[in-house]
């Protein structure tokens, strides 16, 4: 549904449930969750981020969502794994 679409039909807050949010938006969760608490493991972040992401979006598409998002900032350079491939645990970079 496009955002005029909505608009006229009052139906504002489902358009936006199921549209969810950019990229930029679920990054910088990750990292302020990782400033305040140190470090995370995926469970961590999949509470954080899961109910926030799409509602159009399907359980498995939400999980690889997240995938796609902590290897998004572990390319950049912005987090580090400190644990291991089966149990990782995120750290902001500057912190390790």
């Amino acid at each position: 549904m496009a955002a005029h679409i909505a608009k006229a039909t009052g139906s504002v807050a489902a358009y936006l449930l199921t549209r969810g949010q950019d990229d930029a938006f679920y990054l910088k969760q990750i990292t302020d969750y990782l400033a305040v608490n140190g470090e995370a493991n995926r469970a961590d972040i999949n509470q954080l981020l899961l109910s926030k992401l799409s509602d159009a979006l399907t359980d498995g598409q939400k999980y690889t969502k997240v995938s796609n998002l902590l290897g998004k900032l572990r390319r950049r350079g912005t987090i580090v794994n400190v644990g291991s491939d089966a149990a990782p645990r995120w750290q902001l970079a500057q912190m390790n």
